[in-house]
């Protein structure tokens, strides 16, 4: 597998140290301000399609989204890690969390199911 540069793993555990200092209840705060910012957005209203991810421990938590864009009923996809040698990603659509599994690092992912499109990420 690539390797992070350097730069992008440092950022990447200063950000969990700093989330994991904020504590549970200023996260959630911080995560419904961020949720309400998003929705305050034309694109997000607007959109037909939202592709996002399936936020785990102190990610931010944007369940609310997901959630509220499947019962617009709109396409929500969610990755699924397909190669992770060359770090190629599938994206399937969001069935409701019932239909989750632990995935690459213990992620959430869809079940096999429809595959929308792939990327790489760097």
């Amino acid at each position: 597998m690539a390797k992070i540069p350097e730069d992008k793993a440092a950022a990447r555990r200063d950000g969990l140290t700093r989330r994991r200092k904020m504590g549970a209840a200023a996260r959630a705060a911080a995560a419904a301000d961020i949720c309400a910012k998003v929705r305050e957005l034309p694109q997000y209203r607007q959109a037909r399609y939202l592709a996002a991810f399936a936020p785990m421990n102190e990610e931010v938590d944007i369940w609310p989204l997901l959630e509220e864009k499947y019962r617009e009923k709109k396409t929500v996809l969610l990755p699924r890690v397909a190669d992770k040698k060359h770090r190629l990603l599938t994206f399937h659509r969001y069935l409701g969390r019932g239909f989750l599994q632990p995935g690459f690092n213990g992620i959430l992912e869809p079940a096999a199911g429809e595959k929308i499109f792939f990327a790489s990420i760097p």
